[in-house]
């Protein structure tokens, strides 16, 4: 589906309790992490998330990729 191009750049796991449990709609992150913060050329917005370096890329980068969240419920 992503061809030869294609790789993996991160995973997120999200537990959600049950009774724990929240909803999040719709959205488009715009953000994405690094290994750590220089100089910024195209990328924006430098901050931190848990301690993780990230900054706004550019929609030319964003457009290329996907993202999947999988969650638990147990």
């Amino acid at each position: 589906m992503l061809g030869p191009q294609g790789g993996l750049t991160r995973g997120l796991y999200f537990d959600k309790p049950p009774g724990n449990s929240w909803a999040l709609p719709w959205h488009r992150d715009l953000t994405i992490a690094v290994k750590q913060h220089g100089p910024l050329g195209c990328f924006t917005n430098p901050t931190k998330k848990a301690g993780v370096p990230h900054v706004q890329a550019p929609a030319e980068l964003l457009a290329r990729m996907v993202t999947a969240a999988f969650t638990s419920t147990a």
